[in-house]
């Protein structure tokens, strides 16, 4: 079954040029405030011919599918990201995505401002950054509602900077809880496909956009085997995870619980990278970073 998460249809729904009006819709529902359709710049804009030359060929396939969308707003820049499949690191890659974002716009030519004396203030081209991350699988387990954002913030005084420079926000499909009606909107369409009764028009476009029957022969084609992709990549690491939790509690209850645990957790990264090597899905580099372990020892398994 094809999913509207697939990671093509997503980007064919806000990152092409013809559907703004979609994701200007969705950074309002998410990022709570409104945007110009003309500000709109889309760093990288959806195309098949594009996307299938980034494809390449299926050992590309997981580095493509790992780009976010990147959106330039006239004061502020917004990142989209859709991650399907469990990731440990997820969290950790998401704030590299942020503030990688955020240093791109140090020094950029014409955005800057100048001093008394005319000097350029290089820092004056940076700007807020406003990620959305829509999360298959539940990253906060102690809270009910699907969408968490985090801001820079002074825990000591309770207080934050004069302006959010960095928003994070994280969507979690697998909660019933919203601030807003949009919100759930949009989680019940991602999650079947089908805009429910009372969405705004551009959710409703975004169902016409990725129905299978409004697709050319080369965007099935390519969709297909996208899909067959991530199902592979969820398979392997919903397995490799089970096995490698399963395995560490075994190994923490034999040795004791507080000798056992740190044993445990090593013996249960391991399974988990080998279970992931014998998948064919990642490459060393990808497995050694999931299980957080080392090049070498990933070889060696």
């Amino acid at each position: 079954m094809i999913k509207v998460t697939n990671d093509l249809l997503f980007k064919k729904m806000l990152a092409s040029e013809e559907n703004k009006d979609i994701l200007q819709g969705f950074i309002q529902d998410f990022c709570g405030f409104e945007v110009s359709y003309d500000e709109i710049e889309i760093v990288t804009p959806y195309s098949i011919k594009s996307y299938k030359e980034a494809l390449g060929n299926i050992d590309n396939m997981m580095r493509v599918i790992e780009r976010d969308i990147t959106v330039k707003l006239r004061v502020l820049d917004v990142i989209v990201e859709l991650q399907m499949y469990k990731d440990d690191n997820y969290i950790a890659r998401a704030l590299h995505y942020v503030f990688d974002c955020y240093c791109k716009n140090y020094n950029t030519p014409g955005k800057m401002d100048t001093d008394a004396v005319g000097r350029l203030r290089r820092h004056s081209s940076l700007k807020p950054v406003y990620a959305i991350n829509i999360m298959s699988k539940t990253v906060f387990p102690d809270d009910d509602e699907a969408m968490r954002a985090f801001t820079l913030y002074d825990k000591e005084h309770a207080s934050g900077l004069s302006k959010d420079w960095i928003w994070i926000g994280f969507f979690e499909l697998e909660k019933e809880t919203f601030k807003t009606n949009n919100q759930k909107y949009w989680r019940e369409f991602l999650l079947s496909g089908v805009a429910p009764v009372g969405s705004p028009e551009y959710i409703k476009k975004a169902q016409d956009v990725a129905a299978y029957a409004n697709m050319d022969e080369e965007e099935r084609e390519m969709l297909t085997s996208v899909q067959k992709y991530e199902d592979k990549i969820n398979s392997a690491m919903d397995t490799a995870y089970e096995d490698g939790v399963e395995a560490g509690i075994e190994q923490g209850i034999e040795q004791g619980i507080e000798q056992g645990i740190e044993q445990g957790i090593a013996i249960g990264a391991k399974i988990i990278a080998k279970k992931l090597k014998e998948s064919k899905v990642f490459t060393i580099e990808q497995i050694a970073q999931t299980a957080e372990l080392t090049v070498a020892e990933v070889e060696a398994l």
